[in-house]
């Protein structure tokens, strides 16, 4: 949970108007009063943000994090004036913008100690088409009438509770213009997503409204189909009003953002391909048993089908419907189950900087295939296991140098496809019980069972179908306790 009560080390404008300069302060206080300072700026500027580096599935679906980081600085009074300790620099570098907060050379006067920021609520006044949800610490805005493509956008609220001295970067930056939202400056910022897509490839806009005297970052991410000035009328409509305790709206402080969105410590380097390679002695052939956390798993039969008849036959039962797929079906099916060839794209990544991160490279017409695999699963065990997952994800490979390597290839294709292919995810389970667990089983001792699952995949990779067995983990050389189940036809 984020820690709500944490003190933000700033001084507010209106606390700086409470505070009386017209009686004369003793050598004394001047000196309790500097040495108080001094401590609350040597707490605001040691803090040091650690990089986490990232896994490849994360860096490739990551979105280019804003790095602009607005700290609402200390500040001293000069002949009526009030002077901020720090400013914001923002330079832009062919695709990359960067926002710095520097300290000023010179500083001179006194200070009010820095006090806790007040709670704030958020407050909007949109169209009746949309509703708020909360989630994850966050807001999302979205059509009530169902989704409407690229209409749905985000909105995080971020307390400043630190200073940030270090450069953070906004990568892939088509357009940036400053802005001015109700007397609040910010920042409008229009990125690729995907170079060259003919498709709507997720959230492309930003837009970042600072709150200085509030203490707060207001940002907004939107997809390509709110038009710009939609968008910033938007953020107008959008505001945060001081609040009491009970009535304050759920945020994240600027020290977790920044913990969490540091993606980009080697922007200059060029992004590398991972090579795992599968060990031999977790490659298991065709009709061979996996065994794994007492369980063992063997595919029994592998259907290779152009239409989704089964699915048909069924009425959609057992598709996974958190994507309305069965509800969409005609968007990627004939009327009667044969399955649409579509235009795939083949993306290369860069480093946002000196490169695009994602840019499409070329452009192919592939046919797509509903694979229905029949998997026996049998508990081994002399104890009850609950809660094993049946429905295991679909990994691709390819051969190299007589080794076996995981296919990292990546692609850009319609919505409606991805969804469908959902990062190897199974679409379809036939026993399945529904609701938050419909992929997962229990078992008793010795008993065994068959399932039948199914998975999207296009044609040309029928011939580089795994099924991954493993324990929730991403596939990593540190991490191997997993298994690869051949499925290839």
């Amino acid at each position: 949970m984020v820690d709500k009560e944490k003190r933000l080390h700033t001084i507010k404008i209106k606390e700086m108007e409470a505070i009386s300069f017209e009686e004369e302060m003793s050598i004394e206080e001047k000196e309790q009063l500097k040495r108080r300072v001094l401590e609350e700026m040597k707490q605001l500027v040691n803090k040091e943000d650690k990089y986490k580096g990232r896994k490849w599935k994360t860096l490739k679906i990551a979105a280019a994090a804003v790095a602009v980081a607005i700290m609402l600085p200390a500040t001293y009074v000069t002949a009526n004036k009030l002077v901020k300790y720090f400013y914001t620099d923002v330079k832009q570098d062919q695709y990359k913008v960067d926002m710095q907060i520097k300290k000023e050379k010179e500083v001179s006067g006194t200070m009010s100690p820095s006090k806790e920021v007040q709670p704030v609520k958020l407050e909007y006044d949109l169209p009746d088409t949309y509703e708020m949800h909360e989630e994850n610490g966050g807001y999302y805005f979205s059509q009530k009438d169902g989704f409407e493509e690229g209409k749905n956008f985000d909105v995080e609220l971020i307390q400043i509770d630190q200073t940030v001295e270090k450069k953070f970067l906004v990568l892939d930056v088509a357009e940036k213009e400053d802005i001015n939202i109700n007397g609040n400056k910010g920042v409008y910022l229009q990125q690729h997503t995907v170079e060259g897509s003919q498709y709507l490839t997720g959230y492309g806009q930003r837009v970042v409204v600072f709150y200085e005297k509030e203490g707060y970052v207001l940002q907004f991410y939107a997809g390509e189909g709110i038009e710009k000035d939609t968008l910033l009328q938007y953020a107008r409509n959008i505001t945060i009003k001081p609040c009491e305790q009970k009535e304050k709206s759920q945020y994240i402080l600027m020290s977790e953002y920044l913990q969490h969105n540091l993606y980009y410590k080697n922007v200059d380097e060029e992004v590398v391909k991972p090579t795992i390679t599968i060990p031999k002695d977790r490659f298991i052939s065709q009709n061979q048993t996996a065994q794994y956390n007492g369980m063992e798993y063997q595919v029994q039969k592998v259907e290779v089908l152009d239409n989704i008849t089964p699915l048909m036959k069924e009425n959609g039962k057992g598709v996974n419907d958190c994507l309305d797929i069965w509800k969409k079906r005609l968007e990627f099916s004939e009327q009667d189950g044969t399955l649409k060839a579509y235009v795939r794209e083949r993306v290369e990544l860069g480093n946002g900087y000196t490169s695009p991160r994602e840019k499409v490279v070329e452009t192919k017409e592939v046919a797509q295939r509903f694979v229905l695999v029949e998997l026996r699963v049998k508990n081994i065990t002399k104890e009850r296991k609950n809660d094993v997952l049946i429905c295991l994800n679909m990994d691709y490979m390819k051969e190299k140098d007589g080794e076996y390597q995981l296919d990292y290839t990546c692609y850009n294709r319609p919505r409606i496809i991805e969804d469908c292919r959902l990062d190897g995810m199974a679409q379809y389970f036939r026993e399945t019980d529904e609701g938050a667990g419909g992929y997962l089983k229990g078992f008793a001792p010795g008993q065994e069972e068959v399932y039948h699952i199914g998975y999207f995949v296009d044609e040309d990779y029928v011939d580089k179908m795994l099924l991954n067995i493993n324990s929730g983990v991403m596939p990593d050389d540190d991490d191997m306790d997993q298994y690869w189940l051949d499925i290839r036809q």
